[in-house]
Order: C-alpha cells, then sequence, then structure tokens
C-alpha cells in the first residue's frame, strides 16, 4: 500500500507544506482538501495519494474508507543545473530543485477488531512455546540417555589416564632434579674458583 513519486519538478520546502497539513488523515479527507488548494504541489501529492489508494484497493483488497496516510516523506531530488548570463560575459548558475515524495497507507481498524487480533496472535504464540518445550524436553531426554550410556565407558580409561600421568611426573622430577645437581656443578666451575 505504498507510492512513490521521482524527481518531481517541485522544491522539497514546498512540497512539505503541504505534506505536513495531511499526514494522518483518513485517505478521503485528504484528497478533499487537496482537489482545493490552490498549490502547484497539492496537485501532484493528490495524483500520488490516489494512486496509493488504487493500489490499496486492486493489489490488496482494501477499501478505500478504511485507509489514513500512515507515514508521508518528502525528500530532495538532484537538482538541474541552469545558467543565465550576466554582465562581462560570465554566468550565473541557477538549480531548479526536484524532490521525491513516498506514501504510506494504513488500515483503520476498529477497537473490538483490534483486540481479537492481539487475541489470536496471543493464542498462537502460546500454542507455538508449547510446542518448543515439548521438542525440548525429547531432545534432553535423547541426550540424556546417551549421556548415561557413554559414561560407563570413559571411566574405565580414566583410571589408566590417571594412573599413567602420575608414572610420568615421577619420571621427570627424578631427571629434573639430575639436571640440577650438574647445572649447579657447571656454575660453580664458569666462576674460574
Amino acid at each position: 500500500m505504498k507510492a512513490h513519486l521521482r524527481h518531481s519538478r517541485i522544491s522539497m520546502k514546498k512540497a512539505n507544506l503541504i505534506a505536513s497539513m495531511i499526514r494522518g488523515m483518513k485517505v478521503e479527507e485528504a484528497l478533499h482538501v487537496l482537489e482545493r488548494l490552490p498549490k502547484k504541489g497539492a496537485q501532484r501529492l493528490y495524483k500520488l495519494l490516489a494512486s496509493a489508494a488504487s493500489n490499496a484497493e486492486n493489489n490488496e483488497k482494501q477499501n478505500k474508507n478504511d485507509l489514513f496516510i500512515k507515514t508521508l516523506i518528502v525528500n530532495k531530488g538532484p537538482s538541474f543545473r541552469r545558467f543565465i548570463p550576466i554582465a562581462r560575459g560570465r554566468a550565473r548558475r541557477i538549480e531548479k530543485a526536484t524532490s521525491h515524495m513516498s506514501v504510506e497507507l494504513g488500515i483503520i481498524m476498529p477497537e473490538g477488531e483490534e483486540n481479537k487480533i492481539k487475541k489470536e496472535d496471543k493464542k498462537a504464540v502460546k500454542e507455538a512455546k508449547k510446542v518448543e518445550k515439548k521438542q525440548n524436553k525429547k531432545e534432553e531426554k535423547k541426550t540424556d540417555e546417551k549421556v548415561e550410556y557413554s559414561e560407563s565407558k570413559p571411566q574405565e580409561s580414566f583410571g589408566k589416564q590417571e594412573s599413567e600421568a602420575g608414572q610420568n611426573e615421577q619420571k621427570a622430577t627424578k631427571e629434573s632434579s639430575q639436571s640440577g645437581a650438574t647445572f649447579e656443578q657447571h656454575r660453580q666451575g664458569s666462576r674460574g674458583s
């Protein structure tokens, strides 16, 4: 439910004055206001808004009376550069501004329908959470069974690893004590005493 107008030959400032008048209005009211405004930008925004409304009717199957202007953005576009001759053979630059306009329409919903939609969303979220919890419980049971089965085998090998590690430490301490003595002897001999 969007419509865009690019490179419109009107400055952003002039178009934004009119856009600020109709932001947040219902589409029907905004079209009525724009139709009677004696401004150049009003005609362009009228066509843009009418296009967005017809997009909503044809593509989204929405009723024109239920639509409002959700966002209306007017941005600066590229400028056309023209030159006008002035005295002594010089030229003055004239910039002819353009602007980009975008409209997004929203749907006005009665209060009762909003509550119904919120309740339906809450129910859907609750059901999705229940399904996730059930799946998580099934996965946890499977992983627990795998862990219990695999715990019996590694315990036997773990005891062997501890005993091997203890033997390696004893060998290392014997070697270090022997090498330490030779190092001390070497240091004393190198002093020249």
